[in-house]
C-alpha cells in the first residue's frame, strides 16, 4: 500500500511540474485569438425578410396606384401578444406591410408617435420638446391599426412513435414525434378623428406552426467491451415568419376593405401557396453552380437586363445585370447568384395547375427582344380630380417598372416651361424601378415648392428611358432646372423634342389640370 501511495505522489509531482512548465500565456496563441474575428462572422448572407404574401403586397400596391388614392396618414397601436408566448415586434411588421403597399402608389405615410412613457425613446423625447417649443407640428393620422395576437394553443395535436430491438450482441432503438401549435391574430382599422373602429373592416386569421423530431440509439457488446451511439434531429418552424404571414394577410384584408379594392385577386396569386417556396428551394438545390449561372443569364436576357453570352460562366457584366434587377425588384443588392433572386425569376415561369402541382409556363412574352425594354412610367397628381384653387400646392408622384432615367417638365398657366426633374434638390439618376418618387418632396430638408396662383390650364410632361438621353437633347432643352426655359415656347416643343427618340426608348406621359379663379 505504501508503494502505491509513493507512486501516486510521484505521478502527482510530475503532473504538477508539467502544468507549471506549460504556464498559460495568451500572447503565445495570437493566431488562435485573431481567428475569432473570422469565426464570429455569419456563415450565410442575409436575405430580405419575406412571407408567403410578398407578391400579394406588391399586387395591393398596384391596385392602390391604379385607384389613384393619394397619401393617407396612418398610425398603429401596439399589437400585444395576449398569449404571452410570442416575443416578436408585431407593430413593426404592420409598418413594413404598409410600406410594401406604398412602394409605387405612395398610398400611406406612417405617423410615428408614441404616448406610452415606457416605450418612448430619445427621438420621441426630442419630439415632445420640439412640440412644446412650437418647432414641430404633429400631423393627425386619418386611420389607425388596432389588434393583438389573440391566442396560442400549444401541442394541439401530437404523435409519438418508437421501437427497439435487443439481442445478446447489440441493442437498437428508434423514435419519432411530431406536434403542432396554433395561434391567431385579430386586426381592426379605426377612424382616428372619432377613435371608433370602422364597422365591417376587421381581420381574424390563424396559422399552424409545426415541429418534428427523430432519434436513434444503438449499442453493441463483445465480451466486456461495449460501444454506444445516438443520433437525433429536430425541425421547428419559427414563429417570427408565421406572425409576419398573419400580419401581411391581415393588412391586405384591412386595406382592401377600407379602400374598396378587389384585394382577393392578390390573395389568389400562386406565390401565396405554402408549398411555393419549398418547391422552388428543392429545384434550386438540384442545380449545379454552372446551371444556376446559365439560368440567371437566360432569365436576365429575356427581361432585357443582360446582353452577354449565355455560357454558364460568371462575369462582371452579369454581376451588374443582377444588381440592376435586384434593385428594381426590391431585393437585397448583392450582385450575386442567390436563391432569393432565383425565386423572383421563377414567379414568371411557373404556376399551379388544376391538380395543385407546380408546372412550367414559360416566359409571358415569347420572342421578346434581347435588348433593354422600355420602362413603363406611371405619374399621379396629388389631386385626383385635377382641379386646384389659388394658393394650393402642387406635387406629383412617379414610378417606373424598371430602372430608368426620368425627366419632368412643368408649364404653368402663363405658358412658362421649366425642367423640374432632375433638379438641384432631387437629382437621382437612374431611378430604381418600382419606387415612388414625390416631386417636390417636402420631407426633404431643402427643396422647392410649386404654389398655384394664376387661373388657367397647366401641364406636366414626364418621360422615362432605359438609357441616358440628356446628352442627345437639342440645345433648347439644355438649361438649368427650375428656371424658365428661354428657347422653349410651350410644352409642345418638349413633346416634339422627345418624339425624335424611338418609341422603345422613352415612355412619355402628359398630364393637364385646371387652376380655378378665386372667389
Amino acid at each position: 500500500m505504501n508503494k502505491v501511495r509513493k507512486r501516486l505522489c510521484g505521478l502527482g509531482v510530475l503532473a504538477l511540474m508539467a502544468v507549471s512548465g506549460c504556464a498559460v500565456n495568451p500572447r503565445n496563441d495570437i493566431d488562435f485569438y485573431e481567428s475569432a474575428y473570422t469565426r464570429n462572422k455569419p456563415v450565410v448572407a442575409p436575405v430580405r425578410s419575406v412571407s408567403n404574401f410578398n407578391e400579394a403586397l406588391a399586387c395591393m400596391d398596384k391596385l392602390l396606384a391604379d385607384s389613384g388614392r393619394g397619401p393617407t396618414l396612418v398610425t398603429s397601436k401596439a399589437i400585444p401578444d395576449a398569449s404571452g408566448r410570442l416575443f416578436v415586434g408585431t407593430k413593426d411588421m404592420v409598418v413594413t406591410a404598409l410600406h410594401a403597399m406604398s412602394r409605387t402608389s405612395n398610398a400611406f405615410r406612417f405617423v410615428d408617435f408614441e404616448l406610452n412613457q415606457l416605450s418612448q425613446d430619445s427621438v420621441q423625447g426630442m419630439t415632445n420638446w420640439a412640440m412644446s417649443k412650437g418647432y414641430v407640428q404633429l400631423q393627425m393620422p386619418r386611420i389607425y391599426v388596432s389588434g393583438s395576437i389573440s391566442f396560442m394553443d400549444q401541442n394541439i395535436r401530437s404523435e409519438r412513435q418508437g421501437a427497439g430491438l435487443a439481442t445478446p450482441l447489440f441493442d437498437f432503438g428508434m423514435s419519432r414525434d411530431k406536434n403542432s401549435s396554433v395561434f391567431g391574430m385579430d386586426l381592426h382599422l379605426g377612424d382616428f378623428a372619432t377613435r371608433t373602429l370602422i364597422q365591417g373592416i376587421a381581420s381574424a386569421n390563424e396559422i399552424v406552426v409545426a415541429n418534428a423530431g427523430m432519434g436513434m440509439d444503438a449499442g453493441g457488446r463483445i465480451n466486456k467491451t461495449g460501444v454506444q451511439f445516438n443520433l437525433g434531429a429536430e425541425v421547428s418552424q419559427g414563429v417570427g415568419p408565421a406572425v409576419r404571414s398573419l400580419v401581411d394577410l391581415g393588412m391586405i384584408e384591412l386595406i382592401g376593405k377600407w379602400a374598396q379594392l378587389p384585394y382577393w385577386q392578390c390573395l389568389a396569386l400562386d406565390s401565396n401557396h405554402p408549398e411555393y417556396t419549398a418547391q422552388m428551394l428543392a429545384w434550386w438545390e438540384k442545380m449545379t453552380a454552372e446551371q444556376r449561372v446559365l439560368f440567371f443569364q437566360n432569365s436576365l436576357n429575356r427581361q432585357g437586363y443582360f446582353g452577354g453570352p449565355q455560357d454558364g460562366k460568371p462575369s462582371l457584366a452579369l454581376e451588374k445585370s443582377i444588381l440592376a434587377y435586384q434593385t428594381d425588384e426590391n431585393l437585397i443588392e448583392t450582385s450575386r447568384v442567390n436563391f432569393e433572386t432565383y425565386a423572383r425569376f421563377m414567379k414568371k415561369l411557373v404556376a399551379f395547375d388544376e391538380a395543385g402541382n407546380l408546372t412550367q409556363i414559360g416566359w409571358p412574352v415569347a420572342g421578346k427582344p434581347h435588348g433593354k425594354s422600355r420602362p413603363e412610367l406611371i405619374v399621379r397628381l396629388n389631386k385626383d380630380d385635377r382641379v386646384y384653387y389659388p394658393g394650393e400646392a402642387l406635387n406629383w408622384t412617379f414610378s417606373t417598372t424598371q430602372r430608368a432615367y426620368v425627366y419632368c417638365y412643368y408649364e404653368d398657366s402663363a405658358g412658362v416651361v421649366s425642367q423640374v426633374y432632375p433638379n438641384m434638390f432631387q437629382n437621382l439618376q437612374p431611378v430604381a424601378g418600382n419606387k415612388a418618387i414625390v416631386i417636390p418632396d417636402q420631407t426633404l430638408e431643402k427643396n422647392f415648392l410649386i404654389t398655384l396662383n394664376r387661373p388657367g390650364v397647366e401641364t406636366l410632361l414626364c418621360a422615362a428611358s432605359p438609357k441616358q438621353l440628356a446628352s442627345s437633347f437639342p440645345l433648347a432643352l439644355k438649361t438649368k432646372p427650375l428656371l424658365p426655359m428661354q428657347y422653349v415656347e410651350n410644352m409642345a416643343d418638349i413633346q416634339r423634342a422627345f418624339s425624335m427618340f424611338e418609341s422603345e426608348e422613352a415612355d412619355v406621359q402628359v398630364l393637364r389640370w385646371t387652376v380655378l379663379g378665386g372667389n
